[in-house]
């Protein structure tokens, strides 16, 4: 059913088949048709509960093969002194770098890091970008306000901008606020 050729753990155990995994499947259901788990799509598609891989498919480049999981705290406290805070305890209890969210962004909830210069120096204060963590922000439809903040900080400089990551949904904060803070060709 699956490649196990990565997975060592699952190396240690028989393949299994679908045979198998239907007289599983079976029990569970208790006599119900096995159409049940069937789901369709808006557009009528079959959604089975367990699809083989199709024998032409490529593997999809998401992060490079071997390359280390992240484990990113999110930081999204409204005080930069206390946004630091947090940062700087979760990097130093093994967080792998930080996903700070800003006021105004569309998974702020109501939280989020003032958009200033002086916000976003203080929340940030003592991270070192240097040491390979990652950043990433999520600005919504302030990404200029907040970069020009970052490069006024001097934050993107060099090569400290190889780890930061944008996350810029302008269409989505659009949806959410009903206007947007530029004119659309900006």
């Amino acid at each position: 059913m699956s490649n196990t050729e990565d997975l060592l753990l699952a190396a240690d155990f028989p393949a299994a088949t679908e045979p198998q995994w239907r007289s599983l499947v079976d029990q569970v259901l208790k006599g119900a048709p096995f159409e049940r788990l069937i789901s369709t799509t808006y557009d009528g598609l079959p959604i089975a509960p367990l699809a083989q891989r199709r024998a032409d498919a490529s593997p999809v480049a998401a992060r490079t093969g071997g390359a280390a999981w992240q484990i990113l705290a999110r930081i999204d406290h409204p005080d930069p002194a206390l946004a630091n805070e947090i940062a700087l305890r979760e990097l130093n209890a093994g967080a792998s770098g930080l996903s700070v969210v800003f006021a105004g962004a569309g998974s702020a909830y109501g939280f989020g890091l003032p958009v200033s210069e002086q916000a976003i120096a203080r929340a940030l204060e003592g991270f070192d970008f240097d040491a390979g963590a990652a950043l990433e922000l999520d600005v919504s439809l302030q990404a200029g306000a907040v970069l020009d903040a970052m490069l006024a900080k001097g934050f993107a400089s060099s090569n400290r901008g190889a780890g930061i990551r944008i996350g810029h949904d302008p269409i989505g904060a659009i949806a959410i606020g009903g206007n947007a803070a530029r004119p659309w060709t900006d």
